[in-house]
């Protein structure tokens, strides 16, 4: 159905709206209660909207779906137009969660109809393919002088039950809110269930639903056609009783890797196309290169003669400089939790302003203001009681605000609180089982805090003074500083001085490797600790030594090396670790990258005469990582990469991959994992799943357990690890699920217990499961499991 409904809201004129799938004219007017909310609900009815809802039940269920039927649509995708009244303003959203289309049975009716009577026409109908559960968010739109705002927006396939949720705000600071729900559906159409992935040599049984909403049986036939897999059976005529549901079943076989397209139809009714991928069940395989495009890259990459067929693939990420990082921490950083990173994003909201102007980015003050909000209170609940070592940095990201006189008020007592902590001899923290490296990275880090924060005359002596202090400390040890992990935390911190820097300088610069491809990187020493006693990564240490030999001349040549394995070593979604880390790795990329991109770089990487992949980033695109997959017949044994015009300091990372058969490689000795699966596996029963691994020493590890398509974990079980203490955390993703043992089990026989449930019936195979040491790259695999789900 496609209606328009009026929402009101009593003297408001700054709207928020959230579009969740229908064409809609949202009406926001003065003068009612927002209690008294929408009205003429079917106010017009026009062509209906095709919007499939991918929560549908593949079984029947028991509730009746709405009568409301649309009629056909005529083209695949609409454009759908709201529109706010309020008394002018800007208008903002937030996303909510669609709601699931109503429940279908499939009871017997009599006296079916044909199919292609009333309920719909001869012609053919529009394939869905685009079924996204949430669509559009307007973060922000301004009314106009009559208090009017519209905005043109494309609604998916999906059929469903869709959420509309408008929040209102004045300028003045008064709230409203109001929600509402429309549906959106045929009369006759199919859905069918498929998984977010299958593995090649995967026979499963897909559901196809047909669902009748009218109040007439009706005759139908179902096509099913395959691409990328064998399809052994599917479709054929059936009857749908009225207002009911009723489900086929077509078996495929997933023969190779690849792209399954399934397309399910009722011929001139509705029709639906999925794509699926078919993933590879071979031993994972990879090579990686990495550097900047200061010039172009020949790259070599070593061949893989017995890789599974279909399995090789180019990943190609390319990173635009200090600017693209930048805004992308400043966009993930407030989704991370602890100490360190609350801290680093509130630092990030306190420097981003400056560093984006100086980059050559735009500031958003809005978001800024967001992020400086939400990153406050986090860093003020934790600044009540700061545990030893985490005071330094709170602190300097509370004295980055100097215009906040309450985050202006923690950093000085912080400050003066971190002052105290230094002992007579100079250094900060010391207590039972600290070594001297994890004492001397924790007084430089002290150190290198209370400069950062050194605003007025107090602290800039407070600063001094402990600057002097540690680098009575340094001098003491220095003949015992045989770690560069530890010689560039002094050096950077300018706890080191005198004669010693220059010793230092050398000890750094002599540890320093370059790889194949020309990056340079800082191994991390044995024995170097970090502040708070864990062990530090190598992007850490590497950042460490950039910003350590920032203004060594002997050292200058090097740091683009440096800050390409930088550039390589980020991740999006956890940048380069946690927060001391991000905060270091941000600070070096920073200092080597800090010119701005040309106004349009192309990117373009080549086999021979061969292009197999470019880009180009221009535009808002120069402040994003540039990510591109390519699956390929077979890997190419050299590559050539190159943007035009060169840029220093565009990074890239080149990723081969593959997955070759399964030997003895894939296992680290005395690292072992055992997965144990109950046999009776029945669609929609649980099934519990035991891991049991054993790791040398007290090191801590995770273990990734693979599950088949149509398997899902249960969380409440996970969870439930969790408060009994046998493991740390998990994570959860499609086909995954990923376990850090607890610290008090380390080293230690594992096992734990959780149930999954699977959706779909058939012979089915899970991914590679694995247990790896926690931030190093021993790692055993387990080869992929067969399921046989009944």
């Amino acid at each position: 159905m496609n209606g328009w409904k009026r929402v009101f809201f009593g003297g408001l004129v700054v709207v928020t709206l959230l579009f969740m799938g229908a064409v809609i004219a949202l009406t926001l007017s003065s003068g009612r209660s927002p209690s008294a909310v929408y009205r003429d609900m079917a106010a017009r009815e026009e062509q209906g909207y095709v919007m499939e809802d991918e929560a549908m039940p593949a079984a029947p269920a028991a509730a009746k779906p709405m009568k409301e039927a649309a009629r056909r649509p005529e083209r695949k995708k609409r454009e759908a137009k709201g529109m706010a009244r309020g008394g002018g303003g800007a208008v903002g959203g937030l996303l909510g969660a669609n709601m699931a289309a109503d429940k279908l049975s499939a009871d017997a009716a009599p006296e079916p109809e044909e199919a292609d009577g009333e309920a719909g026409g001869e012609d053919a109908a529009p394939t869905r393919s685009w079924f996204p559960e949430t669509f559009l968010f307007v973060p922000r739109l301004v009314t106009d002088g009559q208090g009017l705002a519209s905005l043109d927006v494309k609604v998916p396939d999906r059929l469903t039950r869709w959420r509309v949720l408008a929040l209102a705000h004045n300028r003045e600071g008064a709230q409203a809110g109001a929600v509402t729900s429309l549906q959106g559906t045929l009369p006759l159409y199919v859905d069918p269930l498929l998984p977010a992935f299958l593995h090649a040599g995967d026979q499963v049984e897909i559901p196809v639903q047909v669902v009748n909403t009218t109040d007439a049986a009706l005759r139908t036939d179902v096509v099913v056609e395959v691409e990328g897999a064998r399809k052994v059976r599917g479709g054929g005529a059936l009857t749908v009783p009225a207002e009911r549901s009723v489900v086929q079943a077509a078996l495929l076989q997933a023969e190779r890797p690849g792209t399954l397209v399934f397309s399910a139809s009722v011929p001139g009714r509705d029709a639906v196309e999925r794509k699926v991928p078919i993933l590879p069940t071979g031993r994972p395989w990879s090579a990686e290169r990495s550097g900047t495009l200061a010039a172009p890259r020949q790259i070599s990459i070593p061949g893989v003669e017995d890789a599974e067929p279909g399995s090789a693939r180019i990943r190609l990420e390319v990173f635009p400089g200090a600017l693209a990082l930048l805004a992308s921490e400043l966009e993930r950083a407030p989704g991370r939790r602890g100490v360190a990173e609350d801290a680093y994003a509130l630092l990030l909201a306190g420097r981003g302003p400056d560093l984006l102007t100086r980059l050559g980015g735009e500031v958003d003050a809005a978001a800024f203001r967001r992020l400086t909000i939400t990153a406050s209170q986090r860093v003020i609940q934790h600044g009540r009681s700061p545990a030893p070592g985490q005071a330094a940095l709170l602190a300097e990201a509370a004295l980055a605000h100097p215009d906040n006189p309450v985050l202006q008020r923690l950093g000085e007592r912080l400050g003066v609180a971190l002052a105290r902590e230094q002992r007579p001899d100079g250094t900060f923290g010391g207590g039972s089982g600290w070594t001297l490296p994890r004492l001397l990275s924790a007084t430089a880090e002290g150190v290198a805090a209370m400069q950062a924060g050194a605003r007025d005359e107090a602290s800039k002596q407070r600063a001094q003074v402990a600057a002097l202090r540690a680098s009575g400390a340094f001098e003491r040890y220095a003949g015992r500083v045989d770690d560069a992990y530890t010689a560039a935390w002094g050096l950077y911190s300018g706890a080191a001085q005198g004669t010693l820097r220059g010793t230092l300088a050398t000890l750094v610069r002599g540890a320093l490797v370059q790889s194949e491809d020309g990056a340079r990187h800082l191994p991390v020493p044995r024995g170097a600790q970090r502040p708070d006693g864990g062990r530090p990564t190598e992007a850490e240490a590497t950042a460490l030594a950039i910003l350590a030999l920032a203004d060594d001349a002997e050292a200058a040549a090097l740091l683009p090396d440096l800050g390409a394995s930088l550039l390589a070593g980020y991740r999006p979604g956890w940048g380069w670790g946690d927060g001391r880390t991000n905060l270091l790795a941000l600070r070096a990329v920073i200092q080597v990258f800090s010119a701005p991109m040309p106004e349009k770089v192309q990117v373009i990487l080549r086999s021979g005469d061969e292009v197999i992949t470019q880009g180009t980033l221009t535009g808002a695109a120069r402040r994003e990582v540039m990510s591109r997959m390519v699956w390929l017949d077979a890997l190419p044994g050299a590559f050539a990469l190159t943007a035009e015009p060169a840029v220093p300091g565009l990074g890239y990372r080149l990723v081969a991959e593959a997955n070759v058969p399964w030997d003895d490689s894939a296992t680290t000795p005395g690292l072992e994992l055992m997965v144990d699966v109950a046999k009776d596996a029945r669609v929609g029963r649980p099934v519990a799943v035991t891991l049991s691994a054993a790791v040398p020493g007290a090191l801590p590890f995770e273990v990734r357990h693979a599950l088949p398509a149509g398997v899902s974990p249960d969380r409440q079980s996970l969870a439930a690890l969790v408060t009994a203490g046998k493991i740390q955390r998990f994570e959860v993703e499609d086909g995954l699920v990923t376990l850090w043992a607890s610290p008090g089990r380390m080293g230690q026989a594992f096992s734990v217990t959780y149930r999954v449930m699977p959706s779909l019936a058939g012979r089915l195979i899970a991914g590679a499961s694995q247990v790896k040491l926690t931030g190093r790259d021993s790692a055993t695999w387990v080869p992929p499991a067969v399921w046989v789900v009944k």
